[in-house]
């Protein structure tokens, strides 16, 4: 089987990816449109993001590849 260089580009496969997704997600949700606001939310949704969490998009990969 040949390589598909495109794929190592793709946001699917890359669980920092997702994770960065889904943070920026988080943090959007709990902002106003006052920046004194951003801070906060940030560190508070980063707590969000778990060790569990991490490992589930780690051990999703094969099943994410499956899917190309």
């Amino acid at each position: 089987m040949g390589s598909m260089s495109w794929l190592a580009n793709s946001p699917d496969l890359n669980p920092i990816e997702i994770l960065w997704w889904k943070w920026k997600k988080l943090v959007h949700n709990k902002v106003s449109s006052c920046n004194a606001d951003l801070a906060p939310a940030i560190r508070e949704s980063w707590s969000w993001i778990d060790e569990e969490f991490c490992l589930s998009l780690v051990k999703s990969t094969p099943q994410r590849l499956q899917l190309l």
